[in-house]
């Protein structure tokens, strides 16, 4: 019997590469540079959780995060991706499906949406 998707998909990834590919064609991006560093971890209970950042960030100025600027929350906000929530997957399409739950931006239009991977 063939493994299933979930089955192979299951602990701790790390990102091999990020990129942006517009749905109507045009310039494929790098919004994390072009060595973006990444972990996505696939849980049995049906949960994911993705951290992505651009490893050529900026460190704050102060010693501890909340003394930081405005401008610093902007920039580290701008340099970092972060969301959580169940998954499932489709071993006909090779596809699994993440509805994101919780985002570092949650006032986006991912809140509550799923998001495709193809394999």
């Amino acid at each position: 019997m063939e493994t299933t998707l979930l089955k192979k998909l299951l602990g701790t990834w790390t990102l091999v590469e990020l990129t942006e590919v517009p749905v109507n064609g045009g310039e494929i991006t790098y919004p994390m540079g072009e060595n973006p560093k990444g972990l996505i971890i696939y849980n049995p209970d049906g949960y994911m959780s993705a951290q992505i950042m651009n490893p050529e960030r900026s460190n704050f100025q102060q010693e501890h995060w909340t003394n930081a600027t405005p401008e610093e929350y902007a920039q580290e906000a701008a340099t970092y991706l972060a969301y959580s929530g169940p998954f499932k997957t489709d071993d006909k399409k090779q596809i699994v499906s993440h509805t994101i739950y919780i985002s570092l931006f949650p006032e986006l239009d991912w809140a509550n949406t799923k998001q495709n991977c193809y394999f």
